[in-house]
């Protein structure tokens, strides 16, 4: 028969004192988001954090004009080059 003592000794070596926190750090670097929450929950979240839907609108508009204007140099080039 054990103690008390030898107990909680034991408990204390297999069950970190932090268990929540370990519990969600190994979630998080064992499961995506999908098998860990509903799908209306991540539907809501992305829906109420929608600065980051815009931000990534604004860089695709940003790339959209960066090869709108890789274009016209490209052309500017080659019509340089036929005047040479």
């Amino acid at each position: 028969m054990t103690t008390s003592k030898q107990d909680a000794d034991f408990i204390d070596s297999i069950i970190p004192n932090r268990l929540l926190e370990a519990a969600i750090e190994w979630i998080g670097n064992n499961m995506s988001p999908e098998d860990v929450f509903k799908k209306e929950s991540l539907e809501d979240w992305s829906g109420n954090n929608s600065s980051l839907n815009d931000e990534i609108s604004d860089l695709k508009s940003t790339v959209s004009s960066l090869e709108s204007r890789v274009e016209e140099l490209r052309e500017e080039i080659y019509s340089l080059q036929s005047q040479i």
